[in-house]
């Protein structure tokens, strides 16, 4: 079953969404903070997964399948865990909006490329150029921010260095 994004959880299951109210651990609060860009449905799942219900509980609250709960978690968590999605979320200010507008809509949301476009103002070379490119972009971010050279979301130039 598909989830439409702008449904809510079940309101009426008072225990489930009261156990809703622990905090996750603090490893996933980068993942929380990528889940804001999530339609708020897919969101809502993702902080409930990630608070520790089963997908059993979670199923019963979307109104979907226990399996169908699982597999949607699952491409959300493999969504919000990518690399280039992390990148346009945690460094993407110092790219222009149309970039990030792309890479997460792409990305992250998976709409389709021929409606970016249209939405966008791009062509479809256009379009799967600044894709490439955040492709690249993401994997000198993550280098940066491994080697320590990232900060407050922009790479320190060699010279800078001290």
């Amino acid at each position: 079953m598909h989830l439409q994004s702008n449904a809510r959880i079940n309101p009426h299951n008072e225990p489930f969404l009261q156990r809703a109210q622990h905090l996750p651990r603090p490893a996933n609060h980068a993942i929380l903070q990528r889940a804001r860009f999530l339609p708020p449905r897919d969101a809502q799942l993702v902080s409930l997964a990630l608070a520790g219900h089963t997908m059993r509980e979670l199923a019963m609250a979307a109104g979907m399948s226990a399996g169908a709960a699982c597999r949607r978690v699952r491409a959300l968590m493999a969504r919000l865990r990518d690399p280039v999605v992390s990148a346009l979320i945690e460094h993407g200010h110092c790219l222009p909006q149309l970039h990030r507008n792309l890479g997460i809509g792409r990305l992250l949301l998976r709409r389709p490329l021929r409606r970016l476009e249209r939405e966008l103002d791009l062509t479809r070379h256009e379009a799967e150029a600044i894709l490439a490119y955040l492709q690249g972009w993401a994997a000198l971010v993550m280098a940066a921010s491994v080697r320590g050279d990232v900060s407050a979301g922009r790479r320190q130039e060699d010279g800078d260095e001290e």
